[in-house]
């Protein structure tokens, strides 16, 4: 067991254990999407969804043993501020075979961006309490929370515009003036967070964050390092599409 305070063991297992309850309650709406999404011919969302399913099965690995680590359980109840959580993930659970599969993957914007400041809280507790192993684990997660987030937000144009076609309807194909507005968009972002706390605080907003409505732009087929993921969030239009 590693040897810290009673009271910073507490609290970082508290946070252990609310994300393991919100990934392993999403992860069942993720599973069954990637399959619903198969079935209904949304190839890219299929192939993506593989990849976000096993992704939360690294991450709820990687927490378990860091909890065990720290002589806590997953298997312990969830408290009133995990249940909390575990409410944004059941309800994609229950909504996922009454909505159109574009809605369903709007929710999923919302579980992945509620799991990324999750762990960017985490990540701040443990560095702040000097638990460089927790910390470590909460920043792949808050980067891989990104890599989704941003993975959906390139997927979304071409599923809306499949659905619409599937309904009758004869769209213009406008994915590329799309994905030009999303990078637009993350480009006067990036330059704002780049002039700094001062012009952040002309404003009245913060720099932004990665996720932060969830960021935009790029595809991956696997879960990817830390160094390639900030790459990504930082350059949506250096992603590539299929």
């Amino acid at each position: 067991m590693d040897q810290m305070p009673e009271r910073t063991r507490e609290t970082i297992t508290k946070y252990l254990g609310d994300l393991y309850a919100l990934e392993s309650h999403g992860l069942q709406a993720i599973t069954r999407q990637a399959d619903e999404f198969q079935s209904a011919g949304h190839s890219k969302a299929h192939r993506a969804f593989q990849d976000f399913k096993n992704t939360i099965e690294s991450h709820i690995s990687a927490i378990e043993t860091r909890l065990q680590a720290l002589g806590g359980s997953p298997t312990k109840p969830v408290k009133e501020a995990a249940a909390a959580l575990v409410g944004v993930a059941a309800g994609l659970y229950n909504k996922a075979r009454t909505e159109k599969a574009s809605k369903s993957l709007r929710d999923d914007y919302t579980f992945i961006s509620h799991t990324g400041i999750a762990y960017l809280m985490m990540h701040t507790t443990a560095m702040g309490l000097g638990d460089d192993q927790t910390a470590r684990l909460a920043e792949r997660g808050y980067r891989d929370s990104a890599r989704m987030a941003m993975e959906i937000d390139h997927l979304m144009p071409g599923l809306v515009l499949e659905e619409l076609r599937q309904d009758g309807a004869h769209p213009r194909s406008v994915e590329e003036e799309c994905f030009r507005m999303i990078r637009e968009a993350w480009a006067q972002d990036s330059m704002r967070t780049r002039l700094g706390a001062s012009t952040s605080g002309d404003l009245g907003m913060p720099p932004a964050s990665p996720t932060g409505a969830a960021a935009t732009g790029g595809t991956s087929t696997k879960s990817t390092s830390s160094t390639d993921s900030s790459k990504a969030a930082a350059s949506p239009s250096s992603t590539s599409r299929d």
